[in-house]
């Protein structure tokens, strides 16, 4: 059997469909209100009403601010995210790709791993210049001078996607050299 309320607006007798909430200091007490009113009683609800400046410190301390937080990626010492390469699929390379097998990696304790993994968006800013290592600002400076030179709009005028052909070069320009300086500190 569904209950029915009437609108708690002073003078409305419409039936009330929509809870809002009573009081500040006690969110699972209701009223309910027609639509037209509880628009405008919303408008008007302030949560924090009558809450002194400790009071409302003290209730955002214990909702989120002391739960412990752990660092994510691959690199992370904690335990709930040490192997998570390990358990979570990453298909579009938020995280950044691994360059080896983990099976592997395990299988062979002795050989040398790599000494950083690549992100993904790197890898492929890489691939568009035609370049091999990251570490070379002046390699990456002129793989993105012969780029320029081989695929510019000006010389390529019949080819359609040319345009956007420059365009993912110089992304991809911006992006390595961002990865370089952030990475040389």
């Amino acid at each position: 059997m569904e209950i029915k309320h009437i609108c708690a607006y002073p003078g409305c007798t419409e039936e009330a469909n929509y809870p809002a909430p009573a009081d500040p200091k006690d969110y699972k007490k209701r009223i309910y209100f027609c639509l037209e009113h509880v628009k405008e009683y919303n408008k008007k609800w302030n949560g924090l009403e009558g809450m002194t400046s400790d009071e409302i410190f003290n209730m955002q301390v214990g909702s989120n601010w002391d739960r412990p937080t752990w660092q994510m990626g691959l690199d992370s010492k904690s335990y709930k995210t040490a192997t998570a390469h390990q358990r979570t699929k990453d298909p579009y390379s938020v995280f950044g790709e691994r360059t080896t097998d983990p099976q592997r990696e395990r299988a062979k304790p002795n050989e040398e791993k790599p000494a950083k993994i690549i992100p993904g968006q790197i890898r492929r800013a890489c691939q568009t210049l035609g370049v091999t290592s990251v570490k070379d600002i002046d390699l990456i400076k002129k793989a993105y001078r012969a780029q320029v030179k081989q695929h510019h709009p000006d010389i390529n005028q019949d080819v359609e996607d040319a345009g956007a052909r420059i365009k993912s070069i110089n992304e991809a320009y911006k992006t390595l050299l961002a990865y370089v300086k952030r990475n040389s500190k």
